[in-house]
């Protein structure tokens, strides 16, 4: 009998197990499961690559330009041409340049020339009607 008992609750089991409402709660708990998972694995692939934008960000403003600008650098370049300058025997005496600074423009005429690393280009502002 109680051999029985046994089998008929092992049958009721089995039989519990395969009830399409008890397979159902299973998937159900398993999909939950699988979007909990998705949705940490894609928090975490999103902070790691806001991250890395972070870093790239940063990168591009120590290169910038305007950061150059800002930190007290110009860009000069010649009037007639637009040419850069890079050295000073790139530019004659009586010769317009721009200045392109952080905030705004200055306009000059080249009044001397001097050698050596360190030394500035003299220049006197111009308006810009002036020639």
């Amino acid at each position: 009998m109680r051999e029985l008992a046994l089998r008929n609750r092992h049958l009721g089991d089995r039989l519990q197990r395969q009830d399409p409402r008890e397979r159902m709660r299973a998937r159900l708990e398993q999909v939950l499961a699988l979007q909990r998972r998705l949705q940490a694995a894609f928090s975490q692939s999103l902070h790691s690559r806001r991250q890395l934008l972070a870093g790239t960000l940063r990168a591009l403003e120590a290169i910038s330009p305007l950061k150059t600008l800002e930190r007290g650098y110009a860009i000069v370049r010649r009037q007639q041409d637009d040419h850069i300058i890079r050295r000073h025997s790139e530019v004659a005496p009586g010769e317009r340049i721009s200045a392109r600074l952080y905030s705004g423009e200055l306009i000059c005429r080249v009044e001397a020339l001097r050698e050596g690393g360190d030394a500035p280009t003299l220049c006197t502002p111009q308006s810009e009607n002036e020639e």
